[in-house]
């Protein structure tokens, strides 16, 4: 049996058997009958952990969740010592292709970056489909240690395109979006390299996203909408929500869905018509206006919306707190808002989804995030089912990952203290398993089993 025990100053320390090197595969061996004891799970249905009980692993998945005369006395044995088991994490908002300029090596660096932060999959919501697509089949091939990647290839949005530049190092990371045989040719095109949905941006015909809408649905893509910057937006929140999508990002999107009637008919009135002057001066004049130009009541209802049909609101509040608080009052006013309503649509029971949004070469930016959706009110346990079951449950694959359950893929990180208390215990996993195979607390090894 070896064991994980705690030490001084609450840090776990480990002994731990040698997972060896498969010269002839290329990749690690996937343990048999390995049981970590002592351990308390997390119940994504509960939101609560579990008295010190056992997961029993075999062939890379869980085979039972439960107390040790039930698990049996498989060879291999891992006391836990108390410590905290959670399903692999999920980064909902990332943006990856531009880590590939650097290198292949700081490519490596990068993706295994993730893998030992615990941050075991990765939706990409915007980028280079090729270079998205060799990424994931390095990772599936044993190539690469990186995360499960879910992309949705380029940028989309009519002209002038925002994200054009990229271009130039990655042509078609943004594709323009003028007629039908554009939403044809991209449907398809995701729809074969393999992607899981598709990424609505900014400005978009009305009749042109249905039509994407509908033809993602017909090839089982999903749909990511973000509107744009508030105000004047041609999919606003409430027209995504009706058109069936799923996913709607960025905290300060569904602004222009919950101004007070009086902004909204001035919004409305000059959305109609030509005065570009007037447009921008309403934007600015009513973003520095911050919660004062928000309708609660409208927000609330927007809310009970989204639980309704079942959509996932993806925040990326640390953008908001970290790289626009500060840089001005339209700045300040806009991280205000964001902060606001998705503080009042997790109290309504909508479903959070955590994205970071940031240096994709950061994988604790993903923590970050968890870190301040707490820090602005977001109970503990909806910010753990947003790293972990919610995603899942938006891909449609929660019944193979997502939670700690018989079955489910053994892709789980073991910490040393209840992150319920205290978030920041996640930067600091001191076990991180993917697919049945450890990827961090090797260093913890015994001299004599390294």
């Amino acid at each position: 049996m070896t064991a994980i025990h705690r030490g001084k100053g609450g840090r776990v320390a480990a002994a731990y058997f040698l997972l060896v090197v498969c010269s002839s595969c290329g990749g690690p061996e996937q343990p048999s009958g390995l049981l970590i004891s002592n351990v308390r799970v997390f119940d994504v249905q509960t939101g609560t952990f579990s008295a010190p009980s056992g997961i029993l692993i075999r062939g890379g998945e869980i085979h039972a969740v439960g107390s040790g005369s039930e698990l049996g006395e498989p060879e291999r044995t891992l006391d836990a010592g108390g410590a905290f088991a959670l399903p692999g994490l999920w980064d909902s908002h990332v943006h990856i292709t531009a880590m590939t300029l650097a290198g292949d090596d700081s490519v490596r660096t990068n993706l295994s970056g993730y893998v030992r932060q615990g941050v075991l999959y990765l939706r990409d919501v915007g980028g280079h489909l090729q270079t998205l697509r060799s990424l994931r089949d390095r990772i599936r091939s044993g190539d690469l240690m990186g995360p499960e990647i879910l992309f949705a290839g380029p940028m989309t949005e009519r002209p002038p395109l925002t994200w054009g530049a990229y271009n130039r190092d990655f042509p078609g990371y943004a594709v323009p979006i003028e007629i039908p045989a554009d939403v044809d040719s991209l449907v398809a095109s995701v729809a074969r390299a393999g992607g899981s949905h598709l990424k609505v941006f900014g400005a978009w015909d009305p009749g042109l996203f249905r039509r994407a809408v509908r033809l993602a649905h017909e090839r089982g893509l999903k749909i990511v909408v973000d509107p744009g910057l508030p105000f004047f937006q041609d999919i606003p929140f409430d027209t995504a929500l009706a058109a069936g999508a799923k996913s709607l990002e960025h905290g300060h999107t569904p602004w222009q869905t919950v101004l007070p009637p009086d902004l909204k008919e001035i919004h409305d009135r000059l959305q109609a018509g030509t005065d570009e002057d007037a447009t921008v001066d309403f934007r600015l004049r009513t973003v520095v206006l911050g919660r004062e130009a928000i309708d609660f009541a409208a927000l609330r209802a927007l809310g009970d919306r989204m639980v309704a049909s079942g959509a996932y609101f993806c925040p990326t509040i640390r953008v908001m707190e970290e790289e626009w608080r500060g840089q001005g009052d339209t700045w300040d006013g806009l991280a205000a808002a964001a902060v606001e309503m998705t503080r009042a649509l997790a109290e309504r029971g909508v479903s959070l989804l955590v994205g970071s949004d940031g240096d994709p070469r950061d994988a604790t930016a993903t923590i970050r995030e968890m870190e301040l959706l707490v820090g602005l009110g977001v109970p503990p346990a909806q910010v753990l089912r947003a790293a972990t079951i919610n995603p899942a449950r938006w891909i449609g694959r929660d019944d193979e990952i997502g939670s700690l359950t018989s079955g489910m893929k053994a892709d789980l990180i073991l910490v040393d203290s209840d992150p319920l208390q205290d978030m920041r215990v996640l930067r600091s996993p001191v076990l991180v398993m993917q697919d049945g195979v450890v990827r961090r607390g090797q260093n913890l090894l015994p001299p004599e089993s390294r």
